[in-house]
């Protein structure tokens, strides 16, 4: 009963936000590609992209805002942006009397969210990664492979960031894309060892990866629920 609404609505998501993702993947990979090779150090790109403020330097005041790493996290949710709210007011009457429930719906909204998330990271890992292939050969050094976990946190992260932009922009449509930058800011200032953003800045991630990873996997799963719920909800208004 599922695969008519999942093929419909992949269908429509793709085709919406298709230009947007294609222009704005190739930003994010070129910025990739040229932070790799601006890099004098002998981390991998992966890692000099995810080097950000630590715990001591945010306590002692010394904030330092990579410019790419925000960049690269906040793309995915101005790739995706208001195209599940347009997909409901243009579909829903329609798969409504097909059978199908808002609860539904949000099942598939969310699977096509964690496929942008994957293929936006996927992305980044082969720019990375051809990156440092080209820089070991040139150099010929042993080329340098980060850790899958580098990935999955990233995945989470990302995937997080897109539940909590839609489910805001249910409400404050016009500030929705605002909310990631200020996380984001919000999180090189801080120190929270809870904070599951840690995982994307390799200084803290090293530290706190058991505790942040338990608390990002718990955030994503509550926001999942929460996500559901809300499109049931908004069928009986």
């Amino acid at each position: 009963m599922m695969r008519k609404i999942i093929v419909m609505q992949s269908y429509f998501f793709f085709i919406m936000i298709g230009k947007r993702f294609g222009g704005l993947l190739t930003v994010c990979v070129i910025l990739v590609i040229l932070l790799g090779f601006q890099s004098t150090s002998n981390m991998d790109t992966l890692s000099v992209l995810l080097t950000g403020t630590s715990f001591a330097d945010a306590k002692a005041g010394y904030v330092d805002l990579p410019n790419v790493w925000l960049v690269v996290f906040t793309l995915p949710t101005v790739i995706i942006g208001p195209s599940f709210e347009v997909l409901w007011r243009q579909n829903f009457s329609l798969l409504r009397g097909q059978g199908y429930t808002g609860r539904q719906f949000g099942v598939v909204n969310v699977w096509l969210m964690l496929v942008a998330a994957l293929c936006y990271v996927f992305a980044i890992g082969v720019a990375a990664t051809v990156t440092d292939f080209l820089k070991a050969v040139s150099s010929q050094r042993v080329l340098s492979i980060p850790s899958l976990l580098q990935y999955l946190d990233m995945v989470i992260i990302i995937f997080g960031f897109l539940l909590i932009t839609q489910l805001v922009n249910w409400r404050v449509s016009r500030g929705a894309l605002l909310v990631v930058p200020v996380i984001l800011v919000a999180t090189l200032y801080a120190s929270n060892i809870y904070n599951p953003v840690n995982l994307i800045i390799k200084e803290r991630a090293v530290i706190v990866q058991a505790v942040a990873l338990w608390a990002g996997t718990f955030s994503v799963v509550l926001l999942v629920v929460s996500y559901i719920f809300l499109c049931g909800r908004q069928e009986l208004k």
